[in-house]
């Protein structure tokens, strides 16, 4: 059965069962969802962020947590720290500092700046650490970062047919679900006007992706902000003159990203085991009767997850060829070997 997924449907004390935790053996090491929690209040106490409220929701193999901090002084724009973690090997650790809209409850991350992804292996308990004190220590500069680009984005007015643009990479990319895609057109609509401005287009995608499952919900808002700031990008450049564009390179600065963080388009394949989850959401099914009240774990092992399209850079590939031959034992080295002495036949030259 299709689930919706609600932040606050699971209690803490649910995420926090000891009996849940997995003793898979091997190269799997366990990151404890009471570890992460413990850390993440740890440290926002630490920076003097005030929380508002924790959220959780979990089906007892993969949990999210949303950390709704009050921040700055824009009316309705607060932060998010969010984090998923997985027992059943279906989804790498990953966590990430945003915005969050008070009055939508949408957030707002990116692929460039706080985002941080880890197999569970090797010394992945002690990285996770790192990383979620790393973004809490750039609240500041996230925040301004965050709230500048969303300043961009509201000086851009679009069409329909941009927003179709819009909405169709987002959702040929895997970022918009099928059901999603009815929730993105009934709000479009529903603000009455053809012309929007790009802020107000992430803000609709926003808000009809945000009940989606735990193993896409980070992926799905960062890959439809990443849609619509390409197309605040691809305006802003032919707004501008050759001087300008040479002007604009020289004075390029990287973002700022800490050493152990990570592009979500750096380390994307989620395919650790056979295991299949159902990536689908009744957000908009009819009739779908849903209680939060009953803190319902939501089910979701009916359906096979949609092949992930997000490119891949060659070189974590051939990191997972590397790791293939390890756990084989076979030899990291690609160079040929001469079995039972036949040598290599030379072909004729044609």
């Amino acid at each position: 059965m299709p689930f919706k997924l609600t932040m606050g449907a699971s209690p803490e004390s649910y995420l926090r069962d000891a009996s849940l935790i997995p003793s898979h053996g091997g190269r799997y090491k366990v990151i404890t969802n009471s570890s992460i929690i413990d850390l993440v209040k740890q440290e926002l106490a630490a920076a003097n962020l005030v929380v508002d409220k924790s959220l959780y929701s979990s089906n007892g193999n993969v949990s999210i947590g949303n950390h709704y901090i009050s921040y700055g002084t824009t009316e309705n724009i607060g932060m998010v720290f969010t984090w998923v973690n997985s027992y059943d090997k279906s989804t790498r650790f990953h966590c990430s500092i945003g915005l969050h809209f008070k009055d939508t409850d949408g957030i707002m991350i990116t692929s460039d700046m706080a985002f941080f992804m880890r197999k569970h292996t090797g010394t992945a308990d002690v990285e996770m650490v790192d990383a979620v004190k790393d973004q809490i220590s750039r609240a500041d500069y996230l925040y301004n970062e965050l709230l500048n680009r969303k300043s961009q984005l509201e000086t851009q007015i679009i069409s329909k047919d941009e927003m179709g643009d819009i909405i169709g990479r987002a959702f040929v990319n895997d970022h918009l679900k099928p059901d999603q895609l009815t929730s993105v057109k009934w709000r479009y609509e529903k603000a009455g006007n053809d012309d929007i401005t790009l802020w107000n287009a992430y803000l609709i995608l926003a808000a009809s992706i945000q009940h989606s499952h735990p193993k896409s919900y980070t992926r799905s808002h960062i890959g439809c902000f990443d849609v619509v700031y390409e197309k605040y990008l691809t305006r802003y450049a032919l707004s501008l003159t050759p001087n300008q564009i040479s002007e604009q390179v020289a004075l390029s600065i990287t973002p700022e990203v800490a050493d152990n963080q990570m592009s979500i388009f750096d380390v994307i394949d989620e395919q650790d085991s056979e295991i299949q989850v159902d990536m689908t959401n009744d957000l908009l099914i009819p009739g779908f009767d849903y209680d939060v009240d009953k803190q319902e774990v939501f089910d979701f092992e009916e359906e096979v997850v949609p092949f992930d399209t997000t490119p891949v850079p060659d070189a974590f590939y051939e990191d997972q060829v590397t790791e293939e031959k390890v756990e084989n034992n076979l030899p990291e080295s690609d160079e040929l070997f001469n079995f039972d002495g036949v040598d290599q036949l030379d072909l004729p030259e044609l």
